[in-house]
């Protein structure tokens, strides 16, 4: 959300522009000034396409601040406080889904390299996977050149696909090497730069920003197995009616026998990850007062509002009057 809050600042406050900026996401100015609001990943896609379609593909470029060592919390300080380069990649490693909860991360080290493999949890658009990868690499670099005294230019960033429109300017920006046409999108740093001590290390600042950050892992659940993740990104990003196992099969790539067979070997299941979504979907449409039963039902893919109404009391417990009410009870205690 910081990210969100600050590239609003581009638009001047002007009330038409950021309108037209949260079209489609069901989104208002009160609703992002709001510091506890999560923002689903499919929102954030919306807004990314309606500002690429207000002002190019390569908006972003004018917004360093959204790589900018300010703009990544506790994640951010905790990698610049660590003792030197390596053990900020370790943090970076473990805790990346805490800031990126879309991001999946893979690491592997080799006698000569630590590589950092980079993937989207959701479907996205070959021009938004550009974007998030473009920043993604671009934030790395921005800490990695806080914490090295030299060697920031040996590092290689691997993008997947090839180049955007807009490379050249996107070239300039790195002080490393970038590449393209790569399966996967990963940024390589040689081992040699690992033992670099970062200026900013302070044991104190960071074993309490260590703490606060399993603290927020906790409390976002004990990171899944890959592809109960990824069904859980996939239906959570739902913004209207509802998917089965063969769409979300289709949309990671896999068959749906493939899905049920490795969510099984996770010790779960499709219907079960697909309640716990549907649960977390209703209890958010509670806290819209505008919306009737009949247009929740809709929404939410039921065929009417009494079929909403029995997969209310079968999930939650309670009817929606009742759910309702208590909804808005916590928002006027909040």
């Amino acid at each position: 959300m910081q990210h969100l809050r600050l590239a609003l600042r581009m638009f001047g406050g002007a009330d038409e522009a950021v309108r037209k900026l949260l079209d489609g996401t069901g989104l208002c100015q009160r609703d992002i000034e709001d510091p506890h609001l999560e923002l689903p990943a499919s929102a954030l896609l919306t807004i990314c396409d309606n500002v690429a379609d207000m002002l190019g593909q390569d908006w972003f470029l004018n917004l360093p601040i959204l790589w900018s060592t300010d703009a990544h919390s506790e994640l951010g300080l905790a990698m610049r406080a660590s003792p030197d380069f390596r053990v900020a990649i370790d943090v970076m490693s473990e805790f990346a889904h805490c800031r990126w909860p879309i991001i999946h991360l893979e690491r592997r080290d080799d006698p000569r390299n630590i590589i950092i493999s980079i993937g989207l949890l959701i479907a996205a658009s070959q021009q938004n996977r550009q974007f998030a990868m473009c920043v993604a690499f671009l934030s790395f670099q921005s800490i990695a050149k806080s914490i090295l005294a030299h060697g920031v230019d040996a590092i290689r960033y691997e993008f997947e696909g090839a180049p955007p429109p807009y490379v050249a300017r996107l070239s300039e920006l790195f002080s490393g090497k970038i590449f393209w046409g790569h399966d996967r999108a990963a940024i390589v740093i040689p081992r040699d730069l690992a033992l670099q001590a970062s200026p900013m290390a302070s044991p104190t600042l960071f074993t309490a920003l260590v703490k606060e950050l399993r603290k927020i892992s906790a409390a976002k659940g004990q990171p899944q197995p890959l592809i109960s993740r990824k069904v859980s990104v996939t239906l959570d990003n739902v913004t209207s009616g509802r998917l089965d196992a063969t769409d979300v099969a289709q949309t990671i790539g896999i068959s749906r026998r493939t899905l049920e067979r490795r969510l099984r070997a996770e010790g779960t299941s499709f219907r079960q990850l697909s309640n716990e979504s549907l649960k977390q979907r209703i209890e958010s449409a509670l806290l819209d007062p505008s919306l009737t039963a009949e247009n929740m039902a809709e929404n939410l893919g039921f065929h009417d509002a009494s079929s909403l109404l029995r997969a209310s009391r079968r999930l939650l417990g309670a009817s929606l009057s009742q759910l309702r009410r208590k909804a808005r009870a916590g928002q006027s205690a909040a």
